[in-house]
């Protein structure tokens, strides 16, 4: 699973860098233009909405991205085809990573390895509706309980990775006190999850028998 996740990602490594890109970049242009320390709350109230709307739009994007290109093994998805594809499920998919998001954050909110239970829980939700489905809480805990033992060994190698990643994005910080390391940062961390996320795409797709 992660070594054809992997393959998918750089086959596909156009389409993922654009709208990585400008997710990236978007929030590195947000905490240019509104510093957290010198901001009113106002204003930095609105930037963090801002943030999260932007995030949310190009996450659905790189969902869809990522179901199509980790859905079938040699399958190059062109940027039209993310582009209009993405269009028909926007709303679905954007709804669906807000729920996950709400969700994830109230969990957290009562205790910590709560929210994070139900962010492992819910992980193959938004693919599930990057996928189509009609249904992608029903879609997505079926197809966790039909791959249970790949979804776990993903999901441990990819928090491994991640941690590593983030730790060496932390020493570039620590070392290059630039808003550029934080550039660094956030696309290294993004990469790392757009991995994993091809990685179980399959699951889902093979579940929807596409």
């Amino acid at each position: 699973m992660l070594w054809s996740g992997l393959k998918a990602l750089v086959r596909n490594a156009g389409v993922f860098a654009l709208f990585l890109g400008a997710d990236v970049g978007g929030q590195a242009l947000l905490v240019w233009i509104v510093p957290i320390e010198s901001a009113s709350r106002v204003l930095w109230t609105s930037s963090l909405v801002l943030s999260l709307l932007w995030h949310v739009l190009c996450g659905c994007y790189l969902l869809f991205a990522a179901v199509r290109s980790g859905g079938q093994d040699g399958v190059r998805a062109g940027l039209r085809d993310v582009w209009v594809g993405t269009s028909t499920r926007l709303f679905p998919i954007a709804g669906t990573l807000v729920l996950v998001g709400a969700a994830t954050v109230t969990g957290l909110v009562v205790f910590t390895w709560l929210g994070v239970a139900v962010l492992l829980a819910l992980g193959l939700v938004p693919l599930a509706a990057a996928a189509g489905e009609p249904n992608p809480l029903r879609s997505g805990l079926a197809a966790l309980a039909r791959h249970a033992l790949g979804y776990v060994w993903v999901v441990a190698v990819g928090v491994l990775v991640l941690a590593l990643v983030s730790v060496a994005a932390g020493l570039v910080a620590l070392y290059w006190p630039t808003p550029l390391a934080q550039v660094v940062a956030m696309t290294s961390e993004g990469v790392v999850v757009l991995w994993l996320a091809c990685s179980l795409a399959p699951t889902v797709v093979a579940g929807a028998g596409r």
